[in-house]
């Protein structure tokens, strides 16, 4: 696929010199990116594969803007986009492989529709926001970066399909033996995207990303009717760390046990008080309450509820704790980082970025939308598909100089339950997934879904599972409570939406102590019992 750069190229620069109507404003700058997306989906339950699909698939993402670097037509640092239709996806496709004449068919289409938005953008940013054009005397609304030019080869990967569907059909079967389980399956996912930058600056980018993921569900009935759940996940970059069969198997039953021991336990009612959070919580924590509103467009949107914006020097976290973010590490103790990449979806090399040090906020990510006093692009500006680039998390790394053993943190939290006067504490071990609320029209909070929480007797320190519950917090109180952290880090993988669609990230963080946290109930899927058992279940 050599002659695709060579095609984006040709269209670029001829759409650059000759794309205008009439008296108006030509384009000061364009870029295209070409994705080339190989999918493969595996899932099956009780022996059978319900999916088994390999597709290919591409997508163009064309950027137009009009008038110059210091005034252009993005409206919000392009968080929001008011002028636009975005029809323009819709129905123009882009073709698969190397057909040149098909890929400059719709180039030249979409090219030509972007370039119509951009010019309503950019009038109406003229005609209706006087002062912003006022204020932005001596700014930037794009930042001025050097090109870059990158051609690594591309191999494809090649997976081992017929392998996976027999693991998937072999282990989602043995689960017929569990008469514990209400629904199961298992899944495997991998992706292979081949991207190709260009821009009129003279960028010109070859570049790759890869993950694969293996999830494992049970599911159960809880006596009060309430849908139980436990799910296994883990996704990386290298077939290598695929799972071998027999840890897939140990992890099944592993599974069932806890799903048994979650059906009987009692549902937590609201908690506030003194809590631990174990690594994948802990960093869900830090990610909604902290990385989405440290990300550059938040605080250019006046929709945004803006919360670091004017901040940098102030001390935001407890002074022990340093938060980095940095695409260019690709493993962790010998684990695989989702989020790592060489260079963003604006053709800007990846950066390694100091965001907090010591409690204090030094930085934000940053893509070429100009944030207060930083004129260029730490190279963070990420989407999937279609959508507008806007700065984003990658390898969200959160590191402390408070560090204690588990054991200590834990008699920690004891003391700090009968300080509090409390009946209990918590103990998070595991979460899955967490939102946030950054508009501020909405209220400015976070919440996570623990899939694993357990009471804690400050007398005994006796731990009883519970279940039912979330975490929720507002992010600049939630954050000033952490009191101490542990020395156990750990890189949970996953993807994360927003904006700009669901990117690959990873967080590594350390099990946190928390003096306060609050907890409400979740929402609760209450179902009837079947009235026959499992068609495969028989007594004795």
């Amino acid at each position: 696929m050599s002659n695709i750069l060579k095609t984006l190229k040709a269209e670029l620069y001829r759409s650059y010199r000759k794309l205008t109507i009439e008296d108006n404003r030509s384009p000061f700058f364009i870029s295209y990116l070409y994705r080339n997306t190989f999918d493969t989906t595996i899932w099956g339950k009780y022996g059978d594969l319900f999916e088994a699909n390999s597709n290919n698939n591409s997508g163009i993402y064309a950027e137009v803007r009009i008038g110059s670097h210091e005034f252009d037509n993005t409206i919000s640092g392009g968080l929001y986009k008011n002028a636009t239709s975005d029809d323009s996806y819709s129905w123009i496709p882009s073709p698969l492989g190397n057909s040149s004449d098909g890929l400059k068919h719709t180039l030249w289409r979409l090219t030509d529709c972007k370039y119509k938005e951009a010019l309503m953008e950019y009038y109406q940013k003229k005609s209706q926001m006087i002062k912003e054009v006022l204020i932005h005397k001596g700014k930037l609304d794009f930042s001025i970066e050097k090109p870059s030019v990158s051609k690594e080869k591309l191999p494809e990967l090649k997976l081992p399909v017929k392998e996976w569907k027999n693991l998937v059909k072999k282990h989602s079967g043995k689960l017929k033996k569990y008469k514990e389980v209400n629904n199961s399956f298992i899944s495997i996912n991998a992706r292979d995207v081949h991207k190709y930058y260009v821009n009129t600056e003279g960028s010109e980018i070859n570049s790759k990303e890869t993950n694969i993921g293996i999830r494992i569900v049970v599911q159960g009935l809880a006596e009060d009717g309430m849908l139980v759940e436990r799910d296994w996940n883990d996704i990386f970059i290298n077939l290598e760390e695929f799972p071998r069969e027999d840890f897939i198997e140990k992890k099944i039953e592993t599974l069932i046990s806890e799903l048994c021991e979650l059906k009987k336990a009692e549902v937590l009612k609201p908690y506030v008080g003194p809590a631990i959070l174990f690594p994948s919580a802990s960093g869900i924590f830090f990610h909604e309450a902290i990385g989405h509103r440290l990300e550059g467009e938040r605080l250019l949107s006046p929709g945004e509820g803006q919360t670091f914006k004017g901040k940098i020097g102030t001390r935001i976290l407890p002074e022990f704790i340093t938060i980095h973010d940095d695409p260019l590490m690709k493993e962790f103790n010998g684990q695989s980082l989702l989020g790592y990449y060489p260079y963003d979806d604006e053709g800007i090399p990846a950066q390694r970025v100091c965001l907090i040090e010591k409690g204090v906020l030094k930085n934000f990510l940053l893509s070429r939308a100009v944030v207060e006093d930083f004129k260029h692009s730490n190279g963070h500006a990420r989407a999937t598909y279609h959508e507008d680039p806007i700065a984003r998390m990658s390898n969200f790394i959160i590191t402390s100089s408070l560090e204690y053993s588990y054991e200590k943190l834990k008699e920690m939290l004891i003391q700090e339950i009968k300080a509090q006067g409390k009946e209990f504490g918590l103990i998070i071990k595991e979460a899955k997934s967490g939102e946030t609320n950054t508009n501020k029209y909405n209220f400015q909070a976070f919440k996570g879904q623990p899939t694993v929480v357990y009471r804690v007797d400050p007398s005994t320190g006796e731990e009883t599972l519970v279940r039912g519950t979330e975490f929720i917090g507002t992010p600049l109180t939630s954050v000033q409570k952490i009191l101490a952290t542990g020395n156990d880090y750990k890189r949970v993988n996953a993807f994360c939406g927003a904006e700009s669609g669901f990117i690959s990230v990873s967080t590594i963080s350390p099990t946190i102590l928390i003096k306060e946290v609050e907890m409400q109930r979740s929402t609760e899927t209450n179902l009837q019992p079947l009235i026959l058992p499992p068609p495969w279940y028989r007594k004795g």
